[in-house]
């Protein structure tokens, strides 16, 4: 599934780096128990928006396997993912 990810809230700093766009790789649980957190593969569903925790993860510390510890990862901002088709758009 592709998305895209565009700002929201809590860094204005890392506004500038969205909108982008990329294809779910991996649907992950936490070590708390949620079970919806989703790997975005950047390359630049539900069509209804929703809100999101942007994390960012390195090459070398991608998760290969659940649950992950969301706490390893930067939390940078918060966004919102819009679904197919609305990630046609211009960077």
């Amino acid at each position: 599934m592709r998305l895209r990810i565009t700002y929201h809230d809590h860094n204005e700093h890392f506004a500038r780096h969205l909108p982008r766009a990329g294809r779910v790789a991996a649907r992950l649980s936490a070590t708390d128990g949620v079970d919806d957190w989703f790997l975005l593969k950047l390359d630049v569903g539900d069509r209804t928006p929703t809100s999101v925790f942007i994390l960012i993860v390195s090459e070398a510390s991608v998760p290969r396997r659940s649950p992950i510890s969301v706490q390893d990862y930067d939390h940078v901002a918060w966004g919102m993912c819009h679904g197919e088709p609305w990630w046609r758009f211009r960077l």
